[in-house]
């Protein structure tokens, strides 16, 4: 039995681009019989992602599960319909992420990158052209998504927190996200 894997998808096409939704269920499917296995789905459109994900097309994935292995009453996903259930939705294999570059980028991808249903939700900071503050999304009295926070400290409401920070590059930006990180307790992994 082949050990647990981890693909990234996205890094040279974003799935969510112009990819319509029977495609996308064709890529969901093909997660979702390769459970044991985690995808990291990087997006620079979570908008796009939110939408269809939020549509929870299970019996459109499993036909696309079913066309791609042949096997007739196979159900990838929960349905009324019989059949072998291997996953729950959203899928618990599949993280989704953003690609940031900068603090506007950060303002922008993050705040809808908390509305996409997922298992799990993080940023790819490549290539690095400014600093990001993972603590003040939006601005001073924004989101801080390294602790859960919407407002100033002191009349905070809580939101959504990003599960980990992917940053590739080495410099003072870098390093800058590292110690937010490590501060925190968010999962933080320089690439190389």
């Amino acid at each position: 039995e082949a050990e647990s894997q981890c693909f990234t998808v996205g890094c040279d096409r974003d799935v969510f681009e112009n990819a319509d939704d029977p495609e996308l269920d064709k890529v969901f499917a093909g997660m979702a019989l390769c459970g044991k296995h985690t995808f990291y789905l990087v997006t620079r459109f979570p908008v796009r992602a939110r939408g269809y994900i939020s549509q929870a097309r299970f019996y459109e994935i499993n036909k696309a599960a079913r066309d791609l292995t042949g096997v007739r009453d196979l159900a990838v996903l929960p349905t009324q319909a019989h059949g072998m259930v291997l996953q729950e939705w959203p899928l618990q294999n599949v993280w989704v992420g953003a690609r940031l570059k900068d603090q506007e980028a950060a303002d922008d991808l993050i705040p809808q990158l908390l509305e996409v249903p997922a298992f799990k939700r993080f940023v790819l900071c490549e290539p690095l052209c400014g600093p990001i503050d993972l603590m003040a999304v939006g601005g001073w009295g924004g989101l801080d998504v390294l602790y859960g926070m919407r407002g100033q400290a002191c009349m905070a409401d809580a939101c959504e927190t990003l599960d980990w920070v992917v940053v590739g590059g080495e410099g003072a930006w870098a390093r800058s996200l590292e110690h937010q990180c490590t501060a925190s307790g968010t999962c933080y992994t320089r690439k190389s």
